[in-house]
């Protein structure tokens, strides 16, 4: 491992509503291992010796419980999100605050696919240049629509009377799709997302966060294998 001090913080916290079911999609097996055990282990490999974990309130100790039998839990740092991903990431880095790293990288815990030679791209990057996020070619046309009558996205379902129009087709060459784990400079991106909460502004991503508080980010390839799982058939669906 690297001689600084790496920490990173995997988000686990959301309600994983999309996914239906009674059991959050982080908890769920893939290959009869825990989605969020396959999120950490990277990590693990990696020689990272703290990780924060964010997870719903009162979900610590079945956490836990279930990641036990594959992981080593002394690494491991479970605590308490928030009611949104940007909450729930001020806190994973909060919990870093008394020691604080260098570098954190803060990954979706619902991406079970994480590549060694991703986050080494993430890492050194980010240790070069201060943030980095890694993106992925956009393999479809991109279009900007006109905004509803209330705010919302046009459609034909929204009556007669509402067209649903294309207002830009924009130039995908200059467009990717971002990933996790992106990576940043622990102090940087703690004071970052202090300053969007003092501030009740609420972000994408925490590359974006970083953006307009810290400083500029970089990028690197990311992978098409290291894909977040959203609907149930992404359980079923080797990268």
């Amino acid at each position: 491992m690297p001689h600084r001090r790496y920490a990173a913080v995997v988000t686990a916290a959301g309600a994983s509503t999309r996914m239906g079911g009674a059991e959050k999609k982080e908890f769920l097996p893939i290959g009869g291992v825990p989605v969020l055990a396959l999120a950490i282990r990277p990590f693990l490999s990696a020689g990272f010796d703290r990780i924060v974990v964010t997870l719903p309130a009162g979900r610590l100790a079945d956490a836990s419980t279930l990641l036990a039998p594959f992981l080593d839990a002394a690494a491991l740092t479970l605590v308490e999100g928030g009611d949104t991903r940007q909450e729930s990431v001020r806190r994973g880095l909060l919990a870093l605050a008394a020691d604080p790293p260098d570098l954190v990288l803060i990954h979706d815990g619902a991406r079970p696919w994480l590549a060694p030679a991703l986050l080494a791209r993430v890492l050194e990057s980010a240790e070069r240049y201060g943030a980095c996020v890694p993106v992925v070619e956009v393999a479809e046309a991109v279009k900007e629509l006109d905004p509803g009558p209330a705010g919302g996205t046009a459609d034909t379902a929204a009556g007669p009377n509402v067209s649903p129009l294309v207002l830009r087709h924009l130039p995908r060459r200059h467009l990717r799709f971002a990933q996790t784990p992106q990576g940043f400079a622990y102090p940087r991106i703690v004071a970052a997302h202090e300053r969007a909460r003092a501030e009740g502004l609420s972000f994408v991503d925490d590359a974006e966060v970083f953006d307009r508080f810290a400083g500029t980010v970089a990028w690197v390839t990311g992978d098409p294998a290291n894909r977040k799982i959203t609907f149930p058939d992404d359980l079923e669906e080797e990268p």
